[in-house]
This record gives structure tokens, sequence and C-alpha cells, in this order.
């Protein structure tokens, strides 16, 4: 093939794909437009529920802490009647019965294995199971102690809080389940916007290199192929081409420096 018709080749070949992109790049550009906003509701509902999730952890905190320290001061008070002798009668059972200080031990534990969030509400419920059967105990013993109604009043709080802490952990739980679907929605749209915006770059690219080699090769065709039909010529006599020149050309030069380097290493 001579020179001119293979210039005519390749910008016919040009011409072409600046033919065709226009289209495909509005085609990518109307499905970013309509994927774009699934993105960002996606991202913003997640941020969201996360925010929600944050405020309801925060409120099962802080109520495990005022219980927590409830069960402190029941301990003291506890400790503080009997050292007085103002329990009168105290029920053995309600001496070594330490059903606060093993629900401190099992926070300490819990803390210490960082459980998760159903972790974190079976160790709720349970503190809630063990308050319960403890409370219908404590009632009957009120009666020979009354020193114990501040106990039980105390005790009654405690219970009221877990309750709260379990409420807000429950709720916690559930919004957590929706921030992972919105989630997963979010990484879904925005790989595909991803794979969008990065077509429509090299597309754009393509349609700039197009565009200069358009100009160029109607540019050689107007003023003659000049160099490039001698070259042609030198290359069907047996020449090298322009790219096989340079390429013998840069081997030399990287030749010539290694013998230098060589010879003052000497």
């Amino acid at each position: 093939m001579s020179p001119e018709l293979l210039a005519k080749a390749v910008l016919h070949r040009r011409e072409q794909l600046l033919q065709r992109i226009p289209d495909r790049l509005e085609e990518l550009r109307n499905e970013l437009s309509s994927i774009s906003p699934s993105v960002e509701q996606s991202g913003r509902s997640r941020d969201d529920v996360n925010s929600k999730v944050s405020s309801l952890k925060q409120e099962r905190n802080e109520n495990k802490a005022k219980a927590f320290e409830l069960i402190r001061r029941s301990k003291e008070l506890r400790e503080k009647l009997l050292s007085e002798g103002r329990l009168k009668n105290p029920d053995p059972k309600w001496v070594k019965d330490k059903m606060m200080e093993d629900i401190a031990k099992m926070e300490e534990e819990f803390q210490t294995k960082a459980g998760d969030h159903k972790a974190e509400q079976k160790f709720l419920r349970k503190i809630k199971e063990m308050m319960s059967k403890h409370e219908q105990g404590v009632a009957s013993r009120i009666k020979n102690n009354p020193e114990m109604q501040e106990l039980r009043e105390i005790q009654s709080q405690t219970k009221a809080l877990f309750a709260a802490a379990e409420k807000a952990h429950e709720a916690m739980i559930t919004l957590v389940e929706e921030s992972g679907v919105y989630h997963s929605s979010w990484v879904a749209h925005s790989s595909l916007e991803g794979e969008i915006k990065s077509k429509i770059h090299n597309l754009e690219e393509l349609m700039e290199n197009s565009s200069k080699a358009e100009q160029y090769w109607n540019r050689i065709l107007e003023q003659g192929m000049g160099d490039l039909s001698r070259a042609a010529q030198d290359i069907s006599n047996g020449g090298l081409s322009s790219y096989s020149k340079r390429r013998i050309k840069k081997q030399k030069a990287e030749s010539a420096k290694s013998k230098q380097v060589g010879g003052e290493e000497e």
C-alpha cells in the first residue's frame, strides 16, 4: 500500500471514530445523569441511618453507665447497713446474694471480649432476667427489713435503666441492618458510576486524539507526502524505518554511557 493510500485509510478510520464517539458519549452521560442521583441518595440515606445508630449507641451506653453507677451505690449501701446492724435478721440468702456484683463482672468480661451487637443484646436480656427474678425475692424481705426499701428503689431504677439500654440497643440493631442495605446499594451504584466516568474519560481522550490525527493527516495529504514517501521508498529498498533508526540510536547511546561508567570505575 502506498503512503498516500495508507494516510487516507488512517484518516478515514479517524473520521469514522469522530462520527461515532459523540453519540456514545451522549449515551454514557445520560446514564451518568440517571445513576448519580441514586449514588447520592443511597449514600445520604446510609449516613442518616448511621447518625441515628450513633445516637442510639450513645443512649444505650449512657443508660448502662448510670445503671452500673447505681449498682456500685447499692453495694456500698448494703455493706453500710450490714456493718451498722440496721438490717434486722438479714436473710443469709440476701447476704450471699451477689447478683449486682455478678452483673458488674459480666459487663467487665463483655467489654474485655469486645462482643458484637448480638452479644450485647444477649447480655442486656440476661441482666433483665436476673433482676426480675431477684426483685421478687427482695419484695418479700422488705417487711422484715424496712431499710431495704432504699435498696429496692435503687434496684428498680437500675432495672429501668437496663431496660432503656436494651430498647435503644434493639432499635440500633434494626438500623444497623438498614444501613447495610443502603451501603450495599451505594457500593453497587458508585461502582457503576465509576465505570461510566472512566468510559467517558477514555472516549473524550480518544476523540481529542482522533481530532488531532485527523488534522495531521489532512495536512499531510494537502501538502503532499514528502518525507513519508521517501521514507517508504527507503524501507522498500531495504532501509530502516524511522522507529528502527531511533531504537538503534538509543541503543548506541546506552552502550556508550555504559562503557563510560565502566571506565570511571576502573
